[in-house]
């Protein structure tokens, strides 16, 4: 009898400790591989080579935008509307609808630049869009008091998490999701940066053109001329602040620098800023200039923008360009496909070896599927996938995608979470609460019965 019951609890207690692990088991999925001429087929450890566009779809989010009026005075506030549209089969997360104001330039010169840049604005974050939904942006821009007559542009970008660009690249006018114009009433004597003018190491930059290639290792110095077309000398602050290859996400942020400078009337004064070029591939520098002692809410707001992206040769850093589920939510039995699109900032190759790993996992830390791979790193934008069965809901799923280089060192990382709550909570189940509530029944009732059995165990010995 005595063995019996020792036999029964040891049954009891080792099962409590099981079952967590066989639906852990139960939960990862195969692997396959197939040949691709991109990367190095031999380098995949998990998953498969795909094209990255299949899934990635740029300029798959229609914005459709429009104003209250087409002529305005200075001070005049303009109603921006948007319809913004997921033509996607998969939700977009943590989204932000950014836009340009940008005025003709009094001299424009083609590819060069045909505006002068007045600002850089966020119309709304934190944006969920579900598959083939719409959502209707409202925002309303004042035009400063002072501001100088002319033809205007809004310029429309939208991107996700920080850094997946989706409709526009927001480091350049000449891709765009969209534009609205409209035009000023008034005076036309104004203070801008002349973008015409721009040189990168003595090399022109256009900023409707491709980027210019420069040495590493160097001092690069960037020249502009802020021009005062105006009657009165203008004492101004010019902040220049410096990126790594945007400047949406935080991350790529180097450094700032700020200098007050007085322009004299109807004359021009050259503005330099050196570059200390080392390991990044890519630059990117925003010059901002604006009235000394001007309050961020005021409205005689007198600023102008320049944004400068160049490229250094001989760097390589890969970097993630997009990952995500090719849907979600899902039910049971679906087959869902992981997709990650990479490629190095350089217009070179990265022989590495290169490694990306992708995880992606419930809310319970079970790995669902994964992507390895370890290789070469093209400058062209490739993409690696891999696919799992859903054998339940799931309301959480966690992905952690990231790359190393060839000395094993991080240089991009990204964590991206699909929370059934936050994209669609008519679509959410209760089955995974279930399935806990169950586990953990199991568990007590497992707890109970080896301690209850131990016990009794021990009074038969004695």
């Amino acid at each position: 009898m005595k063995n019996i019951y020792k036999l029964i609890g040891t049954i009891v207690l080792s099962f409590n400790l099981v079952v967590p692990n066989l639906v852990l088991i139960a939960q990862e999925s195969s692997v396959t591989s197939i040949l691709n001429d991109n990367l190095d087929s031999s380098g995949l450890n998990q998953g498969q080579l795909v094209n990255c566009f299949d899934t990635y779809k740029f300029q798959n989010i229609d914005i459709s935008s429009g104003l209250s009026q087409s002529i305005y005075n200075p001070g005049d506030m303009v109603e921006i509307s948007a319809d913004i549209f997921n033509k996607n089969t998969y939700p977009i997360i943590d989204a932000e609808v950014r836009a340009k104001i940008l005025k003709s330039h009094p001299n424009p010169v083609e590819d060069r630049a045909k505006y002068i840049t007045i600002d850089d604005i966020i119309l709304k974050d934190n944006l969920i869009l579900k598959p083939n939904e719409s959502y209707n942006l409202k925002y309303d821009y004042f035009i400063p008091v002072d501001a100088t007559g002319g033809d205007y542009i809004v310029q429309y970008y939208i991107y996700n998490q920080d850094r997946f660009n989706l409709a526009g690249l927001s480091f350049t006018e000449d891709v765009v999701g969209n534009i609205t114009s409209f035009s000023v009433e008034g005076k036309f004597s104004d203070i801008y940066l002349d973008k015409t003018n721009i040189t990168v190491d003595g090399k022109i930059h256009n900023s409707r053109g491709f980027m210019t290639q420069h040495e590493s290792n160097k001092n690069i110095p960037v020249k502009l001329p802020l021009i005062n077309s105006t009657s009165e000398n203008q004492e101004m602050e010019v902040s220049y602040k410096l990126y790594k290859w945007d400047s949406i996400l935080e991350n790529n942020f180097i450094k700032e620098e700020k200098q007050v400078v007085i322009v004299n009337a109807n004359s021009k004064l050259s503005l330099e800023y050196n570059i200390e070029a080392q390991e990044e591939p890519v630059y990117y520098l925003v010059i901002t200039a604006k009235k000394y002692g001007e309050l961020a809410e005021s409205t005689a707001k007198k600023q102008t923008m320049a944004h400068i992206r160049f490229a250094i040769e001989g760097e390589n850093k890969p970097r993630i360009n997009w990952v995500g589920l090719d849907k979600y939510p899902f039910k049971k039995g679906d087959e869902v496909q992981l997709v990650v699109c990479a490629h190095n900032t350089s217009n070179s190759t990265d022989l590495g070896p290169i490694r990306i790993l992708s995880v992606v996992r419930d809310i319970r830390g079970r790995i669902l599927t994964r992507v390895d791979y370890e290789g070469k790193m093209l400058s062209a934008v490739s993409g690696l996938s891999n696919t799992f069965k859903v054998d339940r809901s799931l309301n959480i799923v966690n992905i952690e995608t990231s790359i190393y280089n060839s000395n094993n060192e991080l240089v991009d990382n990204i964590k991206t979470t699909y929370n059934c709550k936050d994209i669609n909570p008519e679509l959410c189940s209760d089955e995974s609460n279930f399935w806990n509530i169950f586990i953990t029944i199991i568990s007590i009732i497992g707890i109970s019965a080896g301690v209850v059995m131990f016990i009794r165990y021990n009074k038969l010995k004695k």
